[in-house]
């Protein structure tokens, strides 16, 4: 199985442009070329095999669900954003909390009336 991670300058509580199929990552600001290249070099990461530029954001075929590899660790440290494939955030622990707060009022505003958030009937 597969996994990777987009890395990015992403608002936690705006991931993903939800007006697109499949939704890919939103980054706010586009990724440094020198500091991606810097940090590559520093942790001996080939670009376009392991870590691929998709415009504003990187995919990275070095770490899975949350967990990061060096590299990968260094951009958090930077201030970027590590989502899973399927565009949840799971680094860094701050971004995480703001991702499920996000989700949480999310589920409330779009909950069916007579519903809780969770589906539950409760009229």
């Amino acid at each position: 199985m597969v996994h990777w991670h987009y890395i990015g300058f992403i608002d936690p509580r705006r991931p993903i442009d939800l007006s697109q199929r499949p939704s890919p990552p939103l980054p706010v600001r586009p990724m440094p070329p020198d500091l991606v290249a810097r940090l590559a070099e520093q942790h001996g990461v080939v670009r376009s095999e392991e870590v691929v530029d998709r415009g504003g954001y990187f995919l990275s075929h070095l770490g899975s669900f949350g967990k990061l590899h060096p590299f990968e660790a260094a951009l958090v440290a930077e201030g970027c954003i590590v989502l899973s494939e399927m565009g949840m955030v799971v680094q860094p622990p701050e971004a995480v909390a703001a991702y499920n707060e996000f989700v949480a009022e999310w589920a409330v505003s779009h909950a069916e009336p007579g519903t809780a958030a969770d589906g539950r009937n409760i009229s």
